[in-house]
């Protein structure tokens, strides 16, 4: 008697396959960040989907008007980064937020957006 191996789930041959899930940020409490943390902290979902809330929070104070505070290129890049897309709530990634502002190099796509991040930080702190 020799030794045999066991097929693997000899009788699965297809399964079916769900909707494709998009990741989605975690949020915790809301919190004003700090300019060392806008500066140096990566801009991974769960930091983009805090300062969207931040943005949006301090937006609902009228604390910052982001019409007068940002250029256009810079508020759409806002909207496109820091808010879900579309039908499903799809975060854009880096290269496809360049791709739909050709205004914006990839390469330069994070001193950019910090840079927005700053001014909208600088400017919630004048009052």
């Amino acid at each position: 008697m020799g030794k045999q191996s066991q097929l693997w789930l000899p009788k699965l041959t297809e399964f079916a396959r769900g909707l494709e899930t998009y990741p989605q940020p975690h949020l915790d409490k809301l919190r004003t960040p700090k300019k060392y943390e806008i500066l140096y902290h990566p801009l991974d979902l769960r930091f983009r989907g805090r300062m969207g809330k931040w943005i949006e929070y301090l937006s609902s104070l009228q604390k910052i008007r982001l019409k007068e505070t940002l250029t256009e290129l810079e508020l759409k890049l806002v909207l496109l980064y820091f808010y879900p897309q579309g039908k499903f709530d799809r975060w854009l990634n880096q290269e496809e937020v360049a791709k739909k502002l050709p205004e914006v190099k990839y390469w330069s796509f994070r001193s950019k957006a910090v840079g927005i991040l700053e001014k909208i930080w600088e400017d919630s702190r004048k009052d």
